[in-house]
C-alpha cells in the first residue's frame, strides 16, 4: 500500500490497516475469527441403546439422553448424540463406539451421518467373532460442513440375521480445521 490518502482496507476479515495521510499505514487490530469445535460422550457411564432384531443393512442411529456435553464452542449438542455446526466450514470428525452384538460371525459397521444422510468417510468395521463380546470401531474424516449440518454417529449389520446390537460407549467430537 502506497499514498497519502485516508484509507481503511481488509484483508480478507482479518486484519484493518489505517494510513494517516503520511504515506505510512499501520494496523487498527485484528479480527479473526475462533474455529468451532465440540464433544458429546456417555462419559464412561453405560448408555442403554440397543437395536433388537437388527435387519441387514440398516443404518440405525445411536440416539440416548444419557450422553453428555462436552466442551462446546460454536457446536451444539442435542442431548443425545448429535452435534451441529453452527458454522460452515472445513471440521475434523472423530468418533470410538464400545458395541457387542448377540450373534457370532456378523460384521458390524459404523459410519458418520451428516444432516441424516450418509457419508463415504470415517467409516468402523469389525467382525464379531463371538456372541457379547464388547468390541471398539472408530472413525476420523475430513469434512465440509454447512452452517445447522448435524452430525450423528449410525451403526448396522452387513451379514444376514437379526441380532440384537448393543452400543456400551459412545464419543463423537468435532473441530473446525478450516474455513
Amino acid at each position: 500500500l502506497s499514498g497519502s490518502t485516508d484509507f481503511v482496507g481488509y484483508t480478507g476479515d482479518h486484519m484493518m490497516l489505517i494510513s494517516d495521510g503520511s504515506g505510512s499505514w499501520r494496523e487498527a487490530f485484528r479480527s479473526y475469527r475462533p474455529m468451532a469445535y465440540g464433544s458429546c460422550t456417555s462419559a464412561f457411564t453405560a448408555i442403554a441403546w440397543a437395536q433388537a432384531a437388527a435387519a441387514q443393512n440398516t443404518w440405525y442411529e445411536i440416539t440416548d439422553t444419557d450422553m453428555a456435553d462436552g466442551i462446546l464452542s460454536l457446536v451444539t449438542h442435542d442431548g443425545s448424540g448429535e452435534l451441529t455446526a453452527t458454522r460452515p466450514g472445513v471440521y475434523k470428525i472423530n468418533y470410538t463406539v464400545t458395541m457387542s452384538c448377540d450373534f457370532a460371525s456378523h460384521d458390524i459397521q459404523t459410519g458418520l451421518f451428516i444432516s441424516g444422510a450418509g457419508n463415504s468417510s470415517g467409516g468402523g468395521w469389525a467382525e464379531i467373532i463371538t456372541a457379547d463380546v464388547q468390541q471398539q470401531l472408530s472413525g476420523t474424516a475430513l469434512i465440509r460442513l454447512a452452517t445447522n449440518d448435524t452430525v450423528d454417529v449410525r451403526i448396522r449389520t452387513i451379514t444376514a440375521g437379526a441380532p440384537t446390537i448393543t452400543v456400551h460407549f459412545l464419543d463423537l467430537t468435532m473441530n473446525q480445521v478450516g474455513w
